[in-house]
């Protein structure tokens, strides 16, 4: 059976904090970065773009595919694609409050202390072991 395909964006502020959403699930939830399912006949780019346009009511650009990686959860497989992207218009503002509780930017050393989605721990691990190097677009990097 094919996975279930998620596409995210790591969007970095000014201060090189990520972004991340929390998502209400029980009552203790997780962060995780903003995104979202990739339809049959999408792209997985496409579809992290629509989703931060769904999710925060902001448009962005997305510069490049960091990675991607399967993993099991619950039983079900998926495929995560990441992306680094950069907001072009609007300002983050939760507009899916079903799923959704809150929205900040982190430090990214503070992120390992924070209940994590399990595709965002991978990512995290990733960077750490230097198979991912995040570039925010100013040259600077975590």
């Amino acid at each position: 059976m094919k996975p279930t395909e998620l596409a995210s964006c790591v969007i970095t502020d000014e201060y090189g904090r990520v972004l991340l959403l929390h998502r209400v699930v029980d009552e203790i939830g997780h962060w995780e970065l903003p995104g979202g399912l990739v339809d049959e006949d999408q792209a997985p780019a496409e579809a992290a773009a629509q989703a931060l346009l769904t999710q925060l009511d902001v448009r962005v650009s997305v510069r490049a595919e960091l990675g991607k990686e399967a993993f099991e959860q619950a039983g079900d497989d998926y495929l995560s694609h990441w992306f680094a992207a950069d907001i072009v218009q609007g300002t983050p503002v939760i507009t899916d409050s079903d799923n959704f509780d809150d929205a900040d930017y982190f430090e990214f050393e503070d992120i390992p202390a924070l209940a994590l989605s399990v595709d965002l721990q991978i990512l995290f691990e990733k960077i750490q072991n230097g198979d991912i190097v995040l570039d925010p677009g100013d040259g600077t990097y975590f």
